[in-house]
Parts: structure tokens; C-alpha cells; sequence
């Protein structure tokens, strides 16, 4: 636990020596073995997962393929066996997101309905930990983005309220609407999820956030983007009804950051997208 954690304080200086010579050294191995020795350990597995979090974006996919199995099978038994535990939860998470950012088939395997359960499972648990909170909806972005099941996976598995919990419960932290409503963004584009959006209330919530958050141009951005995506059903090719608000809110967006490319051009693409209802067209 020592070692580790001093280990870890390097690192979070962004020591790029101390992260290289634990890669060449094959550091991340032993934190692993020593992890499965130890599986009770709390604050082994935080600080640990924290190395990992830093040394798995210095590797070069060969070297990840070497040590995948022994990384997937310790970063998943601290997820399940630390449950209850936010801080533990919190670096488990940020070493996965890692793992699969610099590894598709690591990626591909958390991609599992057990693996998302637990992952929900942990946000539902531990509603008040904001860190926990961002660290999980950064991991469900992450999971449902891009091409295979993982949008319809993480929406059947009850994954859209979680999020909408998680960004209501901290309704201030920019960190957590950012990395919320990444996620939604992702799980509105699947036509299976529609349904789930309209149940939950969805677009009322990231309205909400949108208000709240006003004065951040990256939350607005982010937001907008996001309305879009619940609106549009690309599959059926048919977009929803606007309302008053939302139009309200576009517009204030615009009048209040006339200087931000991303907020303009998400708030176009949303209203050009709106604009294919004539309802819409009425409405503006």
C-alpha cells in the first residue's frame, strides 16, 4: 500500500519520468498481481487504479495486447468487490476508461450486460459522490460511443435514468452535466432508446442542467447537441415537436455567447434539424 501510494503522488504530479520507468519496468503487472493478493485492500486498489490511470495512456497497444487479460480480470474484480466503496469506484472507473481508450478489445468486453449492471449499480449505490458520478457517465460515454451494442446495451440495462439521476443529484458541477450529457448525447442516437427518453423525462432534464449551467459555454454546447440527438429519430426519420422553452433556450444560448463557434454552430444544427417539422417552422 506504500509503495502504491507513493507511486501514486508521483503520477499526480504528472511526472513523466516516474510514468515511463513504471511501464518499462513492468510496474503495471505487479500493481495488478498485487492487487489479486490483496483483493481487500482499499486503498491498494485506489491507489493502484490511479497508477494505471496514468500509465496505460503512455502504452502502445503491443504492450497493452501482452498484459490484457491480467489488467481486464484485476480492474473487473476491484469493480465488483468494491461496490459500496466511491473513492475505490471512482479510480476503478478512471483506469477503465483508460484501458479502453487505448484498447478496443478491452473495450469490447466491458461492453457486457454484467459489466454495466455493476457499473450502474455503483452509480445508483453511491448517488452522492460527485466524483463517482463523473467518473461513471465519462465511463458510459465512453461504452456507447462509436459502432456496436453498447447504446442499446446501457439503455435496457437502465443506464439513461442513472445518468439523469447523477446530473440532477449535482445539478452545479459542470464536471458532471459535461460528462452527462456526453452520455445522453450518445444514447439518443439509438431508435431503441427513444422510448426510455420520453419515459424519463429527459430533454426536461438537460433543459434544466442548460439553465442552471448558463454561464458555462461548454455545458451549452455540449447541451444543444444533445437536444438534438432526443429530438431526431434517424431511423424513422422524424424529429419531435418543439417547445417554447426549447426555442427560448436556443436563442438566449446564442444571445449570450455570440463568439462561441461550438455553441453557434450546435445551436444551428438544432434548430436546422427542428426546422423538417412544420410545427417547428410555426413555432419560430
Amino acid at each position: 500500500v506504500n509503495i502504491c501510494s507513493v507511486l501514486d503522488a508521483l503520477v499526480n504530479f504528472a511526472d513523466a519520468d516516474a510514468i515511463s520507468q513504471i511501464h518499462q519496468h513492468g510496474g503495471v503487472c505487479t500493481l495488478c498481481t498485487g492487487i489479486s493478493l490483496h483483493p481487500a485492500s482499499e486503498n491498494l486498489a485506489m491507489h493502484s487504479c490511479n497508477v494505471l490511470s496514468s500509465a496505460i495512456p503512455c502504452m502502445d497497444p503491443g504492450t497493452i495486447s501482452t498484459i490484457r487479460e491480467p489488467l481486464k480480470e484485476c480492474l473487473i474484480g476491484i469493480m465488483d468487490r468494491h461496490v459500496e466503496c466511491p473513492e475505490v469506484l471512482t479510480s476503478v472507473f478512471d483506469a477503465i476508461w483508460a484501458c479502453c481508450q487505448q484498447d478496443e478489445l478491452i473495450k469490447n468486453i466491458m461492453i457486457d450486460e454484467t459489466h454495466i449492471s455493476v457499473i450502474l449499480s455503483a452509480m445508483q449505490l453511491n448517488l452522492g459522490s460527485a466524483n463517482l458520478q463523473r467518473s461513471g457517465c465519462s465511463l458510459l460515454w465512453l461504452l456507447s460511443s462509436g459502432a456496436g451494442n453498447g447504446k442499446e446495451l446501457i439503455g435496457s440495462c437502465g443506464g439513461i435514468p442513472t445518468v439523469v439521476n447523477a446530473m440532477l443529484a449535482h445539478n452545479e458541477s459542470t464536471v458532471v452535466q459535461k460528462e452527462g450529457l456526453i452520455a445522453l448525447k450518445n444514447l439518443a442516437i439509438s431508435s431503441c432508446n427513444k422510448p426510455i427518453f420520453a419515459e424519463t423525462g429527459v430533454k426536461d432534464a438537460v433543459i434544466c442542467s442548460l439553465w442552471i449551467n448558463c454561464k458555462d459555454p461548454q455545458v451549452i454546447s455540449i447541451g444543444l447537441s444533445a437536444l438534438n440527438n432526443i429530438a431526431v429519430d434517424s431511423e424513422k426519420k422524424s424529429v419531435a415537436k418543439m417547445s417554447e422553452q426549447t426555442l427560448l433556450l436556443v436563442t438566449a444560448a446564442m444571445s449570450l455567447f455570440p463568439l462561441d463557434e461550438n455553441v453557434q454552430k450546435n445551436a444551428c444544427f438544432f434548430i436546422k434539424s427542428c426546422s423538417y417539422l412544420p410545427a417547428n417552422l410555426d413555432l419560430m
